[in-house]
């Protein structure tokens, strides 16, 4: 089969694979919204709420959903898959019945980036330290940034993965914060770490923000991150860096180059100005000297 080929092949089967995905989910919430009264649901989503202290309106509502269908249990003991899966198994089709029982056995796993190429993303397993290949397609990976981080599903489908519904990214402190809680609770419940990951998942949302420290008058104490990286082919990386649309160039020198990782980036434009000016929130600084690349988060 010539490339051209297997590429239509492939671009079909992903298509397909989101289609059926839609659809399910589209079965799957009206499923759960003729099965709550306003009541329950109103009630339901305020424990959320206060669990997992999200700013975003929109984003609480969409991980809301998504806690729905796979972490919350209803008052006959099963999740909302699984309830799905028992009362409308039979009226599925066969490829439905397939991904409805993919979809149950699925874990949620702390993962973050650790390398990237054409057509994948690696991440890694915190607790088992599996390193999972996942498709960076454009619907499943909107955009990249080094060292992304996250608690999510991890689909498999085709040799590869795909993230299962709505994820929050976090920098690598957040990320840093919400495997120090999951260890914490491990320690204090007895339960495994999937336990964890699906008992406490609003409290581990809440971890991953970024934003849980205290806000005190006095003294404060600041944690650096520092992480460095021994670069095998130094031109690949600084090509990848100078690419990457979310880092901001400092300096490009032969000697060093440095970089800063801005979210929430805004352009600011005055006919008085030469240039534009950037401005936005600092997650994290780089600098590429030698064959290092320094990470620095505080």
């Amino acid at each position: 089969m010539q490339k051209n080929n297997v590429l239509q092949l492939q671009k079909f089967k992903i298509e397909r694979f989101y289609q059926q995905k839609n659809s399910l989910v589209n079965q799957l919430q009206d499923f759960i919204s003729e099965r709550l009264s306003s009541s329950h649901y109103q009630q339901i989503k305020f424990e959320f709420k206060n669990r997992a202290k999200l700013k975003s309106a929109e984003e609480l509502s969409l991980l809301f959903d998504f806690w729905l269908y796979f972490f919350y249990r209803y008052e006959n003991g099963l999740r909302g898959i699984e309830w799905f899966l028992a009362e409308k198994g039979q009226r599925l089709s066969d490829e439905e019945l397939v991904m409805v029982k993919r979809w149950i056995g699925l874990k949620p796993k702390l993962v973050q980036a650790i390398d990237k190429t054409d057509s994948e993303i690696l991440f890694l397993d915190f607790f088992t330290k599996e390193k999972i290949p996942v498709s960076n397609y454009q619907e499943n990976i909107p955009f990249f940034t080094p060292w992304d981080s996250t608690l999510a599903l991890l689909e498999p489908f085709d040799h590869i993965y795909y993230f299962n519904g709505v994820r929050r990214m976090a920098s690598p402190k957040g990320y840093h914060h919400a495997t120090m809680l999951a260890q914490r609770l491990m320690r204090e419940t007895g339960l495994t770490h999937e336990e964890v990951l699906v008992e406490y998942y609003p409290e581990l949302l809440h971890a991953l923000q970024d934003d849980n420290e205290k806000e005190d008058v006095g003294e404060k104490e600041f944690i650096q991150y520092n992480y460095k990286f021994r670069l095998l082919d130094k031109r690949i990386g600084e090509n990848f860096l100078y690419n990457e649309e979310y880092l901001t160039i400092e300096a490009w020198e032969d000697a060093c180059k440095k970089f800063v990782w801005l979210d929430d980036l805004h352009i600011y434009k005055d006919s008085e100005l030469d240039g534009d000016i950037q401005f936005g929130e600092v997650l994290a600084s780089l600098e590429l000297r030698d064959q290092t690349l320094t990470f620095i988060s505080t």
